[in-house]
C-alpha cells in the first residue's frame, strides 16, 4: 500500500435566481491510493466567453462514478462538436480555467474521456493557453471555438485543449471547469452556486452530490454569510480561531484575539485566511494548529518515507471527536471519522489522515472533506460565500 502511495506522492497530488438549475455531481474515485497532499491549487488564465445568452431552467442528472476514495468531484458536460459524448470534468472553486484532455495527450499524462477536435471544432489561430499549479501540475495548449453544454445551458466559447499535461496521471476526468472567483469571462448559469459533497458509497449510500446554480440555497437551513476581501480573487474565508473536540479550549489565531464576540470582526481578516477549494482533497493547515491536533490524537504517528500522517482508524479513548473552526461566528467541524479527519485505510487498525500540511501555501486550504460535512455556496454577485453545517 505504501508503495502505491509513494509512487503518487512522486507523480502528483458557487446572486439567487428565480429558476435554479442543480446538477447532480459525481465523487470520483481511484482503484488505488491517489495523492491529494500537495493539490494545493493556484490557477491562471481566464475562459474567453463569446457572449451567447444561457437557458437557465434544466436540471441535469448526471451518472455516479468513483475513484479513489472522494479524491474529487466531477460534472458530466457536453461539447457541441463531441456530438452526445458527455466528458467528467472536476469541479475546482480554486482555479479559473475550463479545459479538457486533447486526443493527443500521452496516456500517462492523463484524461479519462478525449476531446477530438474536428471541423465542428474550429481551431483559434494565433491562441495559446497555460494554466499552472502550485504543485507543479501544468497543462498547455490551443483553443477552439466550441459550445459547452450542461444540461439546456450553453455557452459559446474558445476552449482550451490540452496537448501536453503533467502531474494529472491519477485523474480519471477528461479535465476541469474552474469556478474560481478570478475568473473575469464568467460563463456559467449564475453568478451564485452552491456544492453539497457526499462521501464515498462504500461508507455512505448516498455519495455524490451536487452543484446548483441559482434559485435558493436554504437546503440546509441558514447560512452563515462571510464577506471576501475587497481585494481577494480567490474563495477566501478568514479562520477566527480552532478547537480541537467540542469542549476544547478556544485557540485564536494571530491577531484574532479582539474579534467580536460573535467573531465576525477581525483586525486583518487575511492574517488567517483559508481558501475554500472543492478541488483539493485534503484540509491543508498552518504547521502550529496541525502538530496541535496530532498531539491530541492518542496513536498518531509521521510517516517520514510517505510525508503524511497517519491516525487510528478507530479513535481512541481521549482523541477529540472533530477539528472545529470558527468562521463567521459559527463552528464548523472536520470530525473524526471517514470523510472527515480519515481518508484512507492502510490496514491494520491505521489510516492515513485527511489533514496534512500546507508547507509553504501563505493560506490554509479547505477542500472536499472539509465540504462533506459544510454545505457551501459562492456568491460572487454578493462578494459572499455562504457556510450551513451538514451535521
Amino acid at each position: 500500500m505504501w508503495s502505491q502511495l509513494l509512487t503518487l506522492v512522486e507523480s502528483t497530488v458557487i446572486v439567487s435566481r428565480d429558476v435554479g438549475l442543480e446538477i447532480p455531481i459525481t465523487a470520483p474515485k481511484l482503484d488505488n491510493v491517489v495523492d491529494a497532499y500537495r493539490a494545493a491549487h493556484r490557477r491562471r488564465n481566464t475562459l474567453p466567453f463569446t457572449g451567447e445568452h444561457p437557458v437557465r431552467d434544466t436540471v441535469l442528472a448526471a451518472p455516479l462514478s468513483s475513484f479513489g476514495n472522494d479524491y474529487g468531484y466531477t460534472v458530466s458536460v457536453k461539447f457541441g462538436s463531441q456530438g452526445t459524448q458527455s466528458f467528467p470534468l472536476l469541479i475546482d472553486t480554486g482555479s479559473s480555467t475550463v479545459w479538457v484532455f486533447d486526443a493527443a495527450v500521452r496516456s500517462d499524462q492523463g484524461g479519462k474521456l478525449r476531446y477530438h477536435a474536428n471541423s465542428a471544432a474550429k481551431l483559434v489561430s494565433g491562441m495559446k493557453w497555460e494554466s499552472g499549479y502550485s504543485d507543479g501540475g501544468l497543462a498547455k495548449g490551443n483553443k477552439h471555438e466550441d459550445t459547452m453544454r450542461i444540461g439546456n445551458y450553453q455557452v459559446k466559447l474558445n476552449l482550451p485543449v490540452a496537448q501536453h499535461a503533467t502531474g494529472f496521471a491519477a485523474m480519471s476526468c477528461s479535465g476541469i471547469i474552474g469556478l474560481g472567483l478570478d475568473n473575469r469571462n464568467w460563463v456559467l448559469p449564475s453568478t451564485a452556486f452552491a456544492i453539497d459533497l457526499k462521501p464515498d458509497p462504500k461508507a455512505h449510500p448516498d455519495a455524490g452530490g451536487s452543484i446548483q446554480f441559482g434559485g435558493s440555497f436554504a437546503k440546509y437551513g441558514a447560512l452563515t454569510w462571510v464577506p471576501l476581501d475587497k481585494q481577494s480573487r480567490a474563495w477566501f474565508v478568514p479562520i477566527l480561531a480552532y478547537r480541537i473536540g467540542v469542549s476544547g479550549q478556544i485557540k485564536y489565531h494571530q491577531r484574532s484575539a479582539e474579534a467580536t464576540g460573535s467573531g465576525q470582526a477581525m483586525p486583518n481578516q487575511r492574517q488567517h485566511c483559508a481558501l475554500l477549494d472543492s478541488g483539493t482533497t485534503f484540509t491543508m493547515l498552518d504547521d502550529a494548529t496541525l502538530t496541535a491536533l496530532m498531539s491530541s490524537i492518542p496513536g498518531s504517528s509521521f510517516d517520514k518515507a510517505a510525508g503524511l500522517w497517519v491516525v487510528p482508524c478507530v479513535p481512541r479513548a481521549g482523541a477529540p471527536d472533530a477539528l472545529w473552526f470558527l468562521i463567521g461566528g459559527t463552528w464548523f467541524s472536520l470530525p473524526y471519522r471517514p470523510g472527515g479527519l480519515l481518508w484512507w485505510d492502510l490496514g491494520n487498525g491505521k489510516c492515513s489522515a485527511a489533514v496534512q500540511s500546507r508547507g509553504t501555501n501563505e493560506c490554509d486550504i479547505l477542500g472536499a472533506f472539509f465540504m462533506h460535512s459544510t454545505y457551501a455556496v459562492f456568491d460572487e454577485g454578493n462578494k459572499r460565500i455562504g457556510l450551513a453545517k451538514k451535521i
